[in-house]
C-alpha cells in the first residue's frame, strides 16, 4: 500500500483549495462558505459551514471536519483512497515506508462481529482532539469534564479500521468496552428473564426460559470468542 505524507499534503492544501477540488459551491459573505459534506447532515445553509485551513467547520454539526473527511463523503471512498487523491491535487509522490513501520495487519474482529457491537468498520466517526479548557464555550468546545471546565480542540474523522492501523492499542481499548458493554448487558438480561415478571413476560410471547437462555449464552459466547481474537494478535 503507498505511503503518503500527510504533513506534508496539509503543507500543501486547504480547506478552500480541496473545496475547489471538489467542485463544491463557494460562497464568500466575509467568510468562505459552503454546504457542509458530513454525511449526516443534510445542509440547505451555506453560512452552516465555513472553510478553513484543515478542512471545514460546521455550526450545525459542531465539529470540524478535515481534508480527508471532504473527499472521502463527497466521493464516497474511502481514507486510503483520499489521502490518494489529496496528494494527487499537491503533487505529493507516494514514499517508501521507514523500516521500523510494521506491516498493517487485518483488524482482528470481522465486520460482522463488530456489526454486533452496533459499530462499522469503515464509517468515519468524529473523534476530539483536546488541545486547551477554560471556563467559557467556544467554536473549538469539544464536550464538558467532570469539574465543569469546557474542553477545546479539533474534530477528525477517525474509522475503526484506520484507529486499528495507527494505534491498535486503543483500537483494543475500545473494542473491549463495548464487548464487555454487552456482556454486562446479556447478565442483566439474564437476571430479568429468570425473575417470575421475566418468565411471564417470555410466556407472552411464546418463547420459554430455556429457549431464551440458550440464546443469550450462545451469545455471550460469540462475545467472549471475539474478546480473545482482539488480543490474540
Amino acid at each position: 500500500m503507498a505511503y503518503f505524507n500527510r504533513d506534508k499534503i496539509y503543507e500543501a492544501l486547504d480547506g478552500i483549495t480541496v473545496a475547489e477540488k471538489l467542485g463544491l459551491d463557494v460562497s464568500n459573505h466575509g467568510r468562505l462558505e459552503i454546504l457542509c459534506t458530513n454525511l449526516d447532515h443534510d445542509d440547505t445553509h451555506k453560512n452552516n459551514c465555513v472553510l478553513n485551513k484543515r478542512g471545514h467547520y460546521c455550526f450545525v454539526c459542531d465539529r470540524q471536519t478535515n481534508l480527508e473527511g471532504m473527499v472521502m463523503n463527497v466521493c464516497g471512498i474511502d481514507y486510503q483512497k483520499a489521502l490518494e487523491t489529496l496528494a494527487g491535487w499537491a503533487g505529493i509522490a507516494p514514499e517508501e515506508k521507514a523500516a521500523d513501520i510494521k506491516p498493517v495487519n487485518k483488524p482482528p474482529l470481522s465486520q460482522k462481529e463488530i456489526e454486533e457491537l452496533n459499530l462499522d468498520l469503515e464509517t468515519p466517526h468524529a473523534v476530539a482532539d483536546i488541545t486547551s479548557y477554560g471556563n467559557y464555550r467556544t467554536k473549538e468546545t469539544r464536550e464538558r469534564d467532570i469539574a465543569g471546565y469546557y474542553l477545546n480542540g479539533e474534530n477528525h474523522n477517525f474509522s475503526l479500521k484506520r484507529l486499528w492501523e495507527e494505534d491498535p492499542d486503543t483500537y483494543r481499548v475500545i473494542m473491549n468496552g463495548k464487548i464487555m458493554e454487552r456482556l454486562h448487558a446479556i447478565v442483566e438480561s439474564g437476571y430479568l428473564y429468570s425473575s417470575k415478571e421475566g418468565k411471564e413476560f417470555l410466556k407472552m410471547t411464546g418463547t420459554s426460559y430455556s429457549a431464551m437462555k440458550r440464546v443469550l449464552n450462545q451469545e455471550a459466547a460469540q462475545l467472549i470468542a471475539a474478546r480473545k481474537k482482539l488480543y490474540a494478535m
